[in-house]
């Protein structure tokens, strides 16, 4: 049983792709209490307003952004920051979470492998 599964397992979490897809009431519920608490991150104090947008048209080097569907991190904005990067490039996990590489693998990894064959 891998790391991830002895956690999920401890949270009374099922952690198949086949069986139970990560969604917003499973990421949230017991198995993120189990792991930090529950406790999302945020910005405050001087970083709560730290914003650096309008920063990333002058990252020039390829860049590789991918967003999910059922993410804590909203996929349209994650869209938008790949727009902003001048080599920026979105893959989408339709069926994906924040560990899309793990409950959306058919669209993560051919994204991956795509944006890194086209590089070369």
């Amino acid at each position: 049983m891998s790391g991830l599964e002895q956690v999920a397992a401890a949270a009374g979490v099922m952690t198949n792709p086949r069986e139970n897809r990560w969604k917003p009431h499973t990421a949230a519920g017991p198995l993120h209490r189990h792991v930090d608490g529950g406790i999302d991150v945020g910005l405050r104090g001087t970083l709560e307003d730290w914003d650096r947008s309008a920063d990333l048209s002058s990252i020039d080097v390829p860049t590789l952004v991918i967003g999910a569907t059922h993410d804590t991190m909203d996929p349209a904005h994650m869209r938008w920051m790949a727009d902003q990067l001048p080599r920026g490039t979105y893959v989408h996990c339709p069926e994906g979470s924040h560990l899309a590489q793990y409950d959306d693998p058919d669209h993560y990894f051919r994204g991956l492998i795509d944006y890194l064959t086209a590089l070369a």
